[in-house]
């Protein structure tokens, strides 16, 4: 082992082992040894330094990346009475009688016991989350324990929020976070995560080697390391490993340095001055000039400035307003801007009437439901309007349902109201009880309720079952809880996990949980606050009654107000169910049943409940038909008997009558006319033919070229159908050729020849 741990710290002096930088470790490991109070061996406390006031230390981690180990030989001690990994388990209240607690191994942020016995505003246990196949928690639990190792893929990490005030460095500047009891060495590795300044996103991750008392990292380096060359400046002939430092002297004679530096004038770091001097002052401080002379007040070179009295140069003085030359605050006025007093008393202030006297300006009222048992709880409200809602959130079933159960308490006086949620399957997965501005969180015992002051948690963490003998009433205390009576690591169940808080600091619920007598849990702001389990932890699943216990309260008087949680169905995180549970005594509440109080409250609706007290919007009234709250006639019928309208618009009639074409009693004509007048007068056809000159009903007449309708034409003498000039006649007037071949001639004339 100490040859490993060697090589790994000589690893680390030639080549960062820093996650989130490569600059030296800048926070160190401390660890400091004691002797224990009754246990054997000795004590080691390891403390993160910080660098400012303001860091904040977020947590310690171990993964394949960052292995996460502490390595005892001879086994550590680990007390029966802290039944938590952490210093939460160390109530003060028993180291009286139990002196060997303080020595308990346990892992820690900043505390040496619970948060809520530290006197820190804002402290918190740390939260543990690690893999349960190579769990740490075993190390802080397990008289004798040997080693604690983290190097799995999931690894494992305990931390507070970025909220937390035991975060912060105590006056020292350092944190603890850890304390280990063993009779022999301690040695290995630390893997821690510094918000530098509180800042979460500078986030430092440093993995730090230890082995035995000491600082671990710091500025100096180890004396293995350093410049392996003779020849170098930094030649150091005490290292073994060269950590590539070796340098040479510049100009200037520096082992490594730069040379004259860009704008000096010389290797002594001079510049010239506004004078021409290399390494001269310049114009001294407060001359004006290279000649001695300074500026006056009033900007001249070697005056003699403003007179005494005056407030400028030009013989002005200063008014009450700080004015040079002015006249002071006007009349009526409350300072020295011109601003009036306004309704609220407000210098400049604009608000005109605060006619209710309630601080806040008539014009600037929020109107909305005050009351934080309503539905529709407004916390931005600054005046009731009479508008909250009782019912709503009551009348929908809920799968979920709540379930108070009240018994006789063992020791302590009233009544303890154990608070279960209802689960459907048993796979199902309780996440979460939280409240806020939109879903307000509240519990209300006016009579106070009992918390044990050996229960130094807020949850039933601090339930150490080794104490009840001793303090029965241990077992009556007020807590916070899923699915738990006392520590995780007391529970027998694999992979459980106490629940984690956060908190609005402005309006906490822990101290509900801390302070005896308490008589009201309350968080409705915009932060909010919650207690809660990761979908990894066991606990959050039902028990065999399907139910998981989620808060116990005992108290001597009653107890009622509302719980808001959330469940995974099936344990499946995306499809997660928040309700908002009203409660008041025992009982089951939720299911299928409405709130009785909630009903009709209107007198004239057909649905008014006398039994109401408050309005849930159901009134109605009766509808054309006479129903209550019915919808009318239905969609698609004409009256409340069913009857729909015939095609003559008749309601319930028997449409058109036979042989009629239409709802008026009439009929179709030769044309297929409903109610028509047949061919009209001259027409031939329903078409609007007419016949033509032929007689034909819609023809054309006369063909082109014809002279009649019997397919006739006209002669060569012009008679229609004619067969023209008969034949040996020579014309159509019945001439002839004569012997001289003239038509209709006399032939040769008397006496003559030809």
């Amino acid at each position: 082992m100490t040859r490993t741990f060697n090589f790994l710290l000589a690893a680390i002096c030639c080549s960062s082992f820093l996650f989130g930088t490569q600059a030296s470790a800048q926070y160190t490991l401390t660890v400091e040894a004691s002797t224990p109070v009754a246990a054997p061996g000795t004590t080691y406390r390891f403390y993160v330094d910080m660098i400012d006031s303001s860091d904040k230390f977020s947590a310690i981690f171990g993964n394949d990346q960052a292995p996460l180990q502490v390595t005892t030989p001879d086994g550590v001690f680990n007390s029966p009475f802290n039944s938590s990994w952490s210093a939460s388990g160390i109530n003060p209240a028993f180291l009286p009688l139990f002196p060997d607690m303080a020595d308990d191994t346990y892992a820690t942020v900043g505390l040496n016991g619970p948060a809520s016995t530290s006197g820190l505003p804002e402290a918190a246990d740390p939260s543990l989350v690690e893999d349960s196949s190579q769990p740490i928690s075993p190390y802080f639990l397990t008289d004798g324990a040997t080693s604690l190792l983290s190097n799995s893929l999931t690894g494992a990490s305990y931390y507070v929020l970025n909220t937390a005030a035991n975060g912060l460095p105590d006056a020292n500047l350092r944190v603890l976070v850890l304390q280990v009891t063993t009779t022999g060495s301690i040695s290995g590795v630390l893997n821690y995560q510094v918000f530098p300044l509180g800042v979460g996103a500078d986030q430092v991750q440093i993995s730090m080697p230890f082995d035995g008392v000491g600082t671990f990292g710091g500025d100096v380096a180890d004396p293995a390391c350093g410049c392996t060359d003779a020849t170098a400046c930094n030649f150091d002939d005490t290292a073994t490993y060269d950590d590539g430092s070796c340098t040479v002297n510049d100009e200037c004679g520096t082992c490594g340095g730069s040379g004259i530096p860009e704008g000096d004038c010389d290797c002594d770091g001079n510049v010239l001055d506004e004078c021409g001097t290399c390494g001269g002052s310049g114009i001294p401080d407060g001359d004006c000039d290279c000649d001695g002379n300074v500026l006056d007040e009033c900007g001249t070179c070697g005056g003699s400035g403003i007179p005494e009295g005056d407030c400028d140069c030009d013989g002005n003085v200063l008014d009450e307003c700080g004015t040079c030359g002015g006249s002071g605050i006007p009349e009526g006025d409350c300072d020295c801007d011109g601003n009036q007093l306004d309704a609220l008393g407000v210098c400049g202030g604009d608000c005109t009437a605060d006619n209710d006297g309630n601080g806040i300006c008539d014009d600037a009222e929020m109107g909305g439901c005050m009351d934080a048992t309503a539905c529709n709880y407004d916390a931005s409200s600054t005046q009731d309007d009479g508008s909250c809602d009782y019912c709503s959130c009551l009348r929908a079933p809920v799968a979920y349902t709540l379930t108070v159960e009240a018994s006789t308490p063992v020791a302590a006086p009233g009544t303890t109201y154990r608070f279960y949620v209802d689960m459907i399957d048993s796979s199902d997965k309780f996440s979460a009880i939280f409240g806020n501005d939109q879903a307000p969180l509240q519990v209300t015992t006016p009579d106070g309720v009992f918390n044990s002051p050996f229960n130094s948690s807020w949850s039933a963490s601090g339930i150490n079952p080794a104490f009840l003998p001793l303090f029965p009433d241990m077992a009556d205390d007020t807590y916070a809880t899923v699915g738990l009576n006392g520590p995780a690591s007391t529970s027998g169940l694999p992979e459980a996990a106490d629940p984690s808080l956060v908190e609005d600091s402005s309006q906490p619920i822990s101290p509900y949980f801390l302070t005896d007598g308490a008589t009201s849990l309350l968080s409705n702001s915009l932060t909010g606050a919650s207690y809660y389990v990761l979908n990894t932890a066991a606990n959050g699943l039902p028990d065999a009654n399907l139910r998981v216990l989620v808060l116990q309260v005992t108290t001597t008087g009653s107890i009622s107000g509302v719980l808001n949680y959330q469940v995974f169905p099936l344990g499946v995180g995306a499809d997660q169910v928040q309700i908002s549970m009203p409660f008041d005594g025992v009982g089951t509440f939720g299911g299928d049943v409405a709130d009785p109080a909630c009903g009709c409250t209107d007198a004239t609706a057909c649905n008014f409940d006398d039994t109401a007290t408050y309005d849930d919007g159901s009134c109605t009234v009766n509808d054309e038909c006479g129903t209550c709250g019915g919808s009318g006639i239905p969609e698609g019928d004409c009256d409340c008997d069913g009857n729909v309208l015939d095609e003559c618009g008749t309601c319930g009639g028997s449409g058109i009558p036979d042989g009629d074409c239409d709802c008026d009693g009439n009929v179709l004509d030769e044309c297929g006319t409903c109610g028509g007048s047949g061919i009209p007068e001259g027409d031939c056809d329903c078409d609007g033919n007419v016949l033509d000159e032929c007689g034909t009903c819609g023809g054309s007449g006369i063909p082109e070229g014809d002279c009649d309708c019997d397919g006739n034409v006209v002669d060569e003498c012009g008679s229609c159908g004619g067969s023209g000039i008969p034949e040996g006649d020579c014309d159509c007037d019945g001439n002839v050729l004569d012997e001289c071949g003239t038509c209709g001639g006399s032939g040769i004339p008397e006496g003559e020849c030809d």
